[in-house]
């Protein structure tokens, strides 16, 4: 699973603007797809359990960015 962000900077080849924005889109769609899987496999609501995965793991990441932004050395 580790390798479904990376799938769209192989297909994109060297477009990277492309690349980034179709990583966010499989990202967010797997992520929906586990909390909908993770929903349906126990007692909770498919549609509700992806929406929150979505949501975590999209706040988890800019979470991510901003820390990494803020303590990033200049000019890299």
């Amino acid at each position: 699973l580790f390798f479904i962000p990376l799938l769209p900077f192989i297909i994109m080849g060297r477009d990277i603007a492309m690349g980034i924005v179709g990583s966010l889109v499989v990202s967010a769609i797997t992520l929906f797809i586990i909390g909908w899987y993770k929903g349906k496999a126990t007692i909770g609501r498919p549609a509700r359990s992806g929406a929150q995965m979505l949501l975590i793991g999209i706040v988890s990441a800019l979470a991510g960015f901003g820390i990494a932004y803020l303590v990033g050395t200049p000019g890299w």
